[in-house]
């Protein structure tokens, strides 16, 4: 599962969501039958743990910064910049007051919770760069800090001057090594596993 900045991201723990779903009711015998659909999910959830994650300027912690950036680089100046500060606004710091009053973790924080308790695949890859406004590199980091607490193994491929999703375009036979040494990686241990 190749998973390119938060919008993979999304999809990636929807996905994982569906999973566990899915699982959840396989182990319990909540559902005893199922149509196509639920079996291409367990098939799905079969192929997800002999395989990798690759995680590519992702995920992106959900904090004022990068949001601020996204907008900035989507809507030109002299529009982007206070675009962008409303956008800032009312994505981070009002749900920030509104988790403080309440109590309660915002969206975001759900959102980086989930994908660092999957368990869906015990294997991932991460490129990411320095020079990225949008996804921290530092961020990422400490998430592959996380998941290799959790069991996961993780492999990365780290630039310094490559900005948001642009990796491959300005490294790519690294980038195209790199995803060769993943897929290396996971066809030997599936190999040992099947032995």
């Amino acid at each position: 599962m190749h998973i390119i900045s938060n919008g993979g991201a999304f999809v990636a723990r929807k996905i994982g969501h569906k999973l566990d779903t899915v699982l959840h009711q396989q182990e319990t015998r909540e559902v005893m039958e199922g149509g196509t659909n639920r079996q291409d999910t367990l098939l799905f959830a079969k192929r997800l743990k002999l395989g990798f994650q690759v995680f590519d300027s992702a995920p992106c912690y959900p904090g004022i910064k990068g949001g601020f950036n996204v907008i900035k680089h989507l809507i030109p100046n002299p529009i982007g910049i206070p675009a962008a500060v409303l956008f800032a606004l009312t994505t981070y710091i009002v749900p920030k007051a509104i988790s403080f009053l309440t109590r309660k973790p915002t969206q975001g924080e759900l959102f980086w919770n989930a994908l660092l308790e999957d368990k869906n695949c015990g294997r991932q890859a991460f490129i990411y760069a320095e020079n990225d406004d949008v996804s921290d590199a530092k961020k990422i980091e400490e998430f592959m800090e996380e998941r290799e607490k959790c069991g996961v193994q993780v492999m990365a491929k780290h630039f310094d001057d490559s900005v948001h999703v642009q990796h491959i375009r300005l490294h790519e036979r690294e980038y195209s090594e790199f995803i060769d040494d993943v897929l290396t990686n996971m066809e030997g241990m599936n190999i040992g596993k099947s032995s």
